[in-house]
């Protein structure tokens, strides 16, 4: 099956951003979901190959990746996220859960720090660094974390040059 495009838009999430600006929940299956500038929420990968590249997701909530405990309904293609700009709305947040998904080479916004955890991960919470340290081939390889955020001016130009405008 091809996957279904989500591509090249302005996105907010409104109503508190609960869910994000992109909801793949039950069903959702083969979504590509790149080069969008998607603004407040978090991104919600429930069922399966669906895969977030290219993206500048600016002002996430802290559990932005609270939703992504699944490896999805696709055996032969898990949940996959890379290349993307996220810039956490609070000092810390959960980028990820340590499900058989796949990530690699995002860059990470937070003050503090993220983290990931879930129940793949016998229910321990890991920094990013120390998630990294377990299988730095397979878990999020290339993923950096920046302790100071980007200015408002800055994640603005990066929106722009996505959605052309």
């Amino acid at each position: 099956m091809l996957p279904r495009n989500i591509s090249h838009n302005m996105l907010v999430g409104n109503y508190g951003g609960g869910n994000g600006c992109v909801d793949n929940d039950d069903g959702s299956l083969w979504y590509d979901n790149n080069h969008n500038f998607a603004v407040y929420g978090r991104q919600k990968f429930k069922v399966g190959a669906i895969r977030s590249f290219g993206n500048v997701l600016a002002y996430v909530n802290p559990e932005f990746g609270g939703a992504w405990s699944a490896a999805g309904a696709q055996l032969d293609r898990a949940n996959d996220m890379w290349d993307n700009i996220v810039v956490f709305a609070n000092a810390t947040g959960y980028y990820h859960s340590c499900g058989t998904w796949s990530g690699h080479g995002s860059r990470l916004f937070a003050t503090a720090g993220v983290a990931v955890h879930g129940f793949a991960c016998d229910n321990k919470v890991y920094s990013l660094a120390e998630w990294q340290a377990l299988d730095s081939a397979a878990h999020d390889a290339g993923t950096t974390l920046n302790h100071t955020l980007p200015a408002p001016s800055e994640i603005v130009a990066w929106g722009r040059k996505l959605v052309g405008m």
